[in-house]
Formats: structure tokens, sequence, C-alpha cells
């Protein structure tokens, strides 16, 4: 089963996101989400030059789906800064998506819209080791799963 997620860019406050079924972990869409920041991809909201990202089918309300949506990127144009978001929020967290969604499973449990974990700036990404800030991704989500563990 593929690790789903969503990755895509806000301008003038407005999402155009993607729908990503595999790899979308810091480790696969996060690193190529990251590569295109740091090649200044974003710029022209292009990035078919990136091996791992494709044009997927767009799908802004995917992050509204935490149960399913499993990590989210935004490049934020108006802000210059990555928004990273993880799903399972089986409550109300961080971000303009987290209050946005519920979905009730079929056990009862709520889930809402994926919750904001960090923001990174471009020009942070631009001049750091994209290694380091995938293993930062990994451990700030790795401590969000056990405090849901709690």
């Amino acid at each position: 089963m593929g690790t789903r997620g969503s990755y895509g860019f806000r301008e003038n406050n407005i999402d155009t996101l993607y729908y990503s079924h595999y790899d979308s972990y810091p480790s696969g869409l996060g690193e190529a989400v990251l590569q295109a920041i740091k090649d200044k991809n974003y710029k022209a909201k292009n990035l078919s030059s990136v091996d791992a990202l494709e044009e997927d089918a767009q799908d802004n309300d995917f992050v509204l789906r935490s149960l399913y949506c499993e990590y989210a990127y935004v490049m934020n144009l108006d802000t210059q800064m990555l928004e990273f978001y993880r799903g399972f929020s089986t409550s109300i967290g961080n971000g303009r998506y987290a209050d946005k969604g519920e979905y009730k499973a079929s056990l009862g449990e709520h889930y809402y819209g994926v919750s904001l974990v960090q923001e990174f700036s471009f020009k942070e990404i631009e001049k750091e080791n994209i290694e380091a800030i995938v293993e930062l991704m990994n451990k700030l989500t790795d401590e969000d799963d056990e405090e849901d563990e709690e």
C-alpha cells in the first residue's frame, strides 16, 4: 500500500495541491519537494524537472482527510515558506486545514484535516543540507506518533 500525501503551492491565498499515491513520507516526496525549492523550481510552479514529482491529479481537498493523507508539503509562495503537515489527526491540530475536514471512521474515530508540524523558510532550505531537514521532519513526526500512542 502506498504512503499517500499531497503537495503543491499556495499563491495569493489560493491552493493548487496534488494527490500523491506513493512514497509521500519525508525521505520520498518530502525530499523531492525540498530539492525543488533548493533548485528554485518553485518559481515557475513547475515541478516536472524533479523525478519523484509527477503532475498527479489535482485535489485541494485531500488534505482535509487526514486518515488517508499521511503527509503534505505546501510551498507557500506568499510567505516563502514550506509548510510541512502530518495526517492521522484525531484532534484538531494546527494550520489552516486542521479544522476544515472531519471524517468518522468505521470504528467511530474522528479524523480532521492534516495538522501543521513545521514551517521551513525557502532561504533556510536553499542553504541547508536536504538530508538534515528530512531527518528533522522524521524526528518531528516520530514525536507526534509517540504522543498519539500515549
